[in-house]
């Protein structure tokens, strides 16, 4: 597996893996990684990038930078991972940070997190030892063989999750996921992992502008995590998440496919 330093959203499906067609459902789904009913087997590799548009309250919007999107297929210790990069860049296209989510493909519990902003990097390692560190240079280190996966979610592969996890319209999804917090008092503190409940409502499929793609058919899903409210629209096939929106203070940010 590649090392580099990288920072997070993405999904896939043939017809009918989001629920297409499906009656409404309004049943409750608890999930955990491991569960039957989620995998990333159908995920493919694809490629996107994003326009990134910031809307005041007052409606207005104005262009903030791009944001572009990789998902490749690569093996860990005998076992392939979706290995997911994103990069943000300002109106200026400069590059403002990098992040890489690697996930197990076969259930999509999270195996490696490393995020780049500027001078600051952080990196998670999920095995036994619950290690989440800080690392300051930008080598990884080499994943344990006896690394076992925590029973939360990397929210930062959101997308991916949500297309593994196949809500049916109309279903809300109810899953954990990690935060990072202090693990003490002072810059070399390290960091802990904290667990975050996330609740995913699935409303209806619509026809959804998709860049130079054109109009796709997808599924609007709602997404609450902690603090954190977004939308995703998500298609039936590759690049998947083909649009969403982040609730902020001073309005609504929004990623547009170019």
């Amino acid at each position: 597996m590649r090392t580099a330093a990288a920072l997070s959203t993405a999904l896939l499906l043939t017809s009918g893996t989001l629920g297409a067609g499906a009656a409404q459902s309004t049943s409750v789904r608890s999930l955990v990684p491991g569960d039957d009913s989620i995998s990333g087997s159908h995920i493919k590799p694809y490629e996107n990038e994003w326009e990134m548009v910031q809307r005041g309250t007052d409606g207005e919007e104005r262009v903030i930078g791009r944001w572009t999107d990789r998902v490749e297929i690569e093996e860990v210790l005998g076992r392939e991972v979706l290995r997911r990069e994103q990069v943000s860049y300002g109106p200026s296209d400069v590059e403002n940070n990098r992040q890489v989510h690697v996930l197990w493909r076969d259930t999509l519990a999270p195996v490696r997190s490393h995020l780049q902003a500027g001078p600051m990097v952080k990196h998670v390692d999920f095995g036994a030892a619950v290690g989440a560190h800080l690392v300051r240079g930008p080598d990884l280190p080499a994943l344990s063989a006896e690394a076992q996966p925590l029973h939360v979610f990397d929210f930062e592969a959101a997308g991916l999750l949500l297309v593994g996890m196949r809500p049916q319209a109309g279903e809300q999804l109810q899953f954990r996921s990690y935060e990072l917090a202090p693990a003490g008092v002072g810059p070399d503190a390290g960091l802990m992992i904290v667990a975050v409940d996330v609740v995913a409502q699935a409303h209806d499929w619509s026809s959804v502008a998709a860049g130079n793609l054109g109009a796709l058919r997808a599924l609007r899903v709602n997404v609450q995590q902690g603090q954190r409210a977004m939308t995703f629209w998500l298609a039936e096939a590759e690049p998947y998440v083909i649009k969403l929106e982040v609730a902020t203070p001073s309005g609504t940010t929004i990623w547009r496919m170019r």
